[in-house]
């Protein structure tokens, strides 16, 4: 009570009073419950003389869910690759309450969880596995997050709580050929091909570049292309053809290896097709003789052409 003496009262005068009698429910009591207090009112000088009124104070109900993680609130996964989070939904309100969840922002998508809905009494809590799987070519990025979001029965309180899962790198290397992959040349002759290189990994990788193959030495390329995630470009082989080449095909490869992971490689073959050229040359020694004399000369042929041949001499 504020007030509890009311002095000097005229015959038939009456006065209001306000905030009286001032109730205040305990921090732990529990919804809808009730409780009555009487309050007298008596004469000091004829205690006989009194009146009473009664009054009932119903405890409304206090919503208040939570929602944690249980373990990690950090994982890790690769482009398609599950992970598990375990979510602890509690009810800190003071009575029943059913507890819907749901997971909003950009990457709900990303999340499936195994119950939704829960009816918990006051101060009882539950869990749920919420399954996290990020989509294919997720890029590679730190931090990711994911918002579980709790609401009471009465639809207007909520809580919030982020998840966040880390995307790792995937690297893998494409190597191809673009356009002819054979060329033909005689010796002497450059030849170009075009060759495309591209990062099918979700995150920044450098793309070392390497020939292999017995005619490597005839071609160069560059040392490493710098690509962005999903990007292509394309760079140029010159293959000089050896002044001494022989006839027939020489294939030349180009590695293309992630600096980063050495298992993520892949390889283009170009094909050098060294032309048959017929070349001869010959050369005879200079001789001299007396009349009447034989007169013997050394005559050599050489073939200068890039292939076996077969010639015919006759003198005329």
């Amino acid at each position: 009570l504020d007030q509890d003496t009311i002095s000097n009262l005229g015959v038939d005068e009456k006065i209001n009073l306000t905030d009286v009698l001032v109730v205040k429910a305990p921090t732990d009591a529990p919804a809808e419950s009730e409780t009555s207090i009487v309050v007298t009112i008596s004469s000091d000088y004829n205690t006989t003389v009194n009146a009473t009124y009664t009054s009932r104070t119903t405890v409304l109900q206090k919503y208040d869910p939570k929602v944690s993680t249980v373990g990690f609130d950090v994982l890790s996964a690769k482009p398609e690759e599950q992970v598990n989070f375990t979510i602890k939904i509690e009810n800190l309100g003071n009575g029943q309450d059913d507890i819907s969840l749901e997971l909003i922002g950009g990457n709900s998508s990303w999340g499936q969880l195994g119950d939704s809905s829960f009816t918990l009494e006051s101060n009882t809590n539950s869990t749920t596995t919420l399954r996290v799987t990020p989509p294919k070519d997720t890029e590679a990025k730190n931090g990711y997050i994911i918002t579980i979001r709790a609401t009471s029965e009465n639809g207007e309180t909520t809580t919030d709580r982020n998840i966040f899962v880390n995307v790792l790198q995937v690297y893998e290397v494409s190597v191809q050929v673009a356009g002819d992959s054979s060329k033909k040349g005689d010796p002497g002759d450059e030849l170009t091909f075009e060759i495309t290189i591209k990062n099918k990994g979700n995150g920044e990788d450098t793309v070392s570049l390497a020939l292999e193959g017995d005619k490597a030495s005839w071609a160069s390329v560059i040392d490493e292309v710098e690509l962005l995630s999903g990007e292509t470009k394309t760079v140029n082989l010159t293959v000089n053809i050896d002044d001494d080449a022989t006839v027939g095909d020489n294939d030349i490869i180009v590695n293309g290896t992630s600096e980063d992971n050495p298992l993520a490689y892949d390889t283009g073959t170009v094909k050098v097709s060294v032309n048959k050229q017929f070349k001869v040359d010959v050369v005879v020694s200079s001789q001299n003789g007396d009349p009447g004399t034989t007169v013997e000369y050394a005559v050599r042929i050489q073939n200068e052409g890039t292939g076996v041949d077969t010639f015919s001499v006759t003198i005329d």
